[in-house]
């Protein structure tokens, strides 16, 4: 799908097929003067369904911004399972699999059939039982035994009993089943809706296979995870994947030669051989990465054994006794501790000191107490940085969470519209804490870092690859 944004004359948008061909075209008014959001929405969503749109461009130029924003939300509001599907639907094994749960009788067989299940029948023999109640509930109006539906969801297998019950149920508590009834069914349930078995059947259907691929997908997800951090090359925190020191300097080095071989056909991708012999173009140089890896991380690197010392010591192990270094808003003071029958940490600006008063020896505690001061001064700090960039930026956020990340400097769930800053920004700069702030708070508008995100940066902070530079080695967003 492409969308060509404009204002008084409204979006253009068009649907193309993989081979080129139009198979859509429409005008949509989402943007000033009409702002004709929700109907926007409804068009793009018929026709995001219609034809399975997997990629949707936005052209770079008047209303873009407006446009994106609008997209975005529709993006979000598009549920998870209707998404996969719209993906199953149009396979030619689940075509027939409904044809032929609509035009016959339901039974356990017909059930077990248009299951699919590769492993046994027998996973799905359950389904039945839940068709023949729910159709009880819902179509014949001749049942009332809400706990029944709960007892056999449970006996679904895997993470598919977890996705029935949130269909279902607005609770997770049997008793409150019991006591409740009717009531304990969610408002939307879809099952409510239907008059004609025709209709509730297509709907069973839909969720009976939907909520297997979501659990199927769910449990590879967690698997292909674990493997590829076996790999030592992906890092996963924070639902973020990113690449490892080593891996993503290499990359660097290569990615623009991938690119202009990637439609090229490498035999060698066939043979059990060394990864160099593949393509010329997986070469590399290590010392333009020792090189380059040495002016971000500032410090002079010849061999993985170094890089890997450095980055694992950058932050200072501390022993938290008199006379040690410790910043707080990149202003550097001396610690002092007192040994006392309390814990607490006190500031002193006019003697450049921060007295630590504890009653332990134990490095731990004494760096839980310190810990705990920190988040204590960010838990002060960081929300007026926010709402000062809040302000400027005209955003808005759900949710603002202070807590310690070990790679990354902040986040941003642009979905929920969630705010994660970590507490060791506390020791950095103003102008490094005030960057990741509006870093994060960009992302609201551009989930991506491409060219839009940091020009919007720019404007409002037109310095800020200098505090990229500061942050060095912990730049990961």
């Amino acid at each position: 799908m492409g969308i060509d944004p404009g204002y008084r004359t409204g979006c253009k948008v068009a649907v193309i097929s993989k081979t080129g061909s139009v198979l859509d075209h429409v005008n949509i008014y989402p943007t000033k003067p009409q702002e004709k959001i929700k109907e926007s929405k409804e068009i793009l969503a018929k026709l995001i369904k219609k034809y399975d749109v997997s990629l949707i461009a936005i052209g770079n130029g008047t209303a873009s911004r407006e446009t994106e924003k609008v997209v975005v939300e529709l993006i979000n509001e598009l549920k998870k399972e209707d998404v996969i599907y719209q993906k199953l639907i149009f396979m030619a094994n689940y075509i027939d699999a409904k044809k032929e749960f609509l035009d016959n009788e339901v039974t356990e067989d017909l059930v077990c059939l248009i299951g699919m299940n590769r492993k046994s029948k027998t996973y799905d023999k359950i389904f039945f039982q839940l068709y023949k109640l729910l159709k009880a509930i819902f179509i014949n109006k001749n049942n009332q035994d809400y706990l029944k539906i709960f007892e056999i969801i449970n006996k679904i297998t895997g993470k598919s009993s977890i996705h029935w019950k949130k269909l279902v149920f607005n609770t997770n508590k049997k008793e409150s089943i019991k006591k409740n009834k009717e009531n304990s069914i969610i408002k939307n349930c879809p099952f409510y809706n239907y008059k004609n078995e025709k209709d509730f059947k297509e709907t069973f259907f839909k969720y009976f296979h939907t909520f297997k691929a979501m659990a199927t997908l769910e449990d590879y997800f967690d698997l292909n995870r674990r493997y590829l951090a076996l790999t030592e090359t992906f890092i996963f925190e924070d639902n973020i994947i990113k690449l490892d020191v080593f891996p993503k300097y290499y990359f660097k080095e290569i990615i623009s030669n991938l690119i202009d071989e990637a439609f090229v056909e490498a035999k060698n991708l066939k043979e059990n051989i060394e990864i160099d012999k593949i393509s010329d173009s997986l070469k590399v140089d290590l010392n333009r990465i020792y090189s380059n890896l040495s002016k971000d991380l500032n410090v002079k690197i010849n061999n993985p054994n170094e890089a890997s010392k450095y980055i694992s010591v950058q932050q200072k192990e501390y022993e938290y006794t008199t006379g040690e270094i410790h910043k707080l808003i990149g202003r550097e003071y001396v610690l002092k501790v007192r040994m006392g029958n309390i814990n607490r940490v006190s500031l002193n600006k006019e003697t450049n000191e921060i007295l630590l008063v504890t009653d332990s020896e134990n490095v731990e505690n004494r760096k839980k107490i310190m810990d705990k001061w920190y988040f204590d001064c960010a838990r002060k700090l960081f929300p007026d940085v926010v709402d000062k960039w809040l302000k400027i930026l005209n955003e808005s956020i759900e949710h603002l969470s202070i807590k310690p990340m070990k790679t990354r400097w902040g986040s941003c769930n642009y979905n929920k519209r969630y705010i994660n800053l970590n507490t060791e920004l506390i020791k950095r700069t103003p102008f490094e804490i005030e960057y990741v702030v509006l870093h994060e708070l960009t992302h609201l508008k551009y989930p991506n870092h491409g060219k839009s995100f940091y020009n919007y940066i720019e404007r409002y902070m037109p310095n800020y690859k200098i505090a990229e530079k500061m942050l060095n080695a912990k730049h990961y967003y």
